[in-house]
């Protein structure tokens, strides 16, 4: 397994927490203009973006038990 940096991680952890906003504010305007289709496609796109996170967490989790 490639070694991240923490620094590298955080930005990681940054970038999934900024798509995730853009996903959010997209699936309350697409209901606002009631894209049910688009709304549920984007619903998914955000499911993966926290399961992402999810398997970053467990990752450093990993890693930080590996180095104690």
């Amino acid at each position: 397994m490639t070694s991240l940096s923490w620094e590298k991680i955080a930005e990681i952890k940054h970038a999934l927490a900024q798509e995730r906003t853009i996903i959010c504010g997209c699936i309350i305007r697409l209901e606002e203009l009631k894209i049910a289709e688009t709304v549920e496609k984007m619903r998914r796109c955000d499911q993966r973006l926290k399961e992402l996170d999810c398997e970053l967490v467990e990752i450093i989790e990993g890693a930080n038990n590996n180095n104690s």
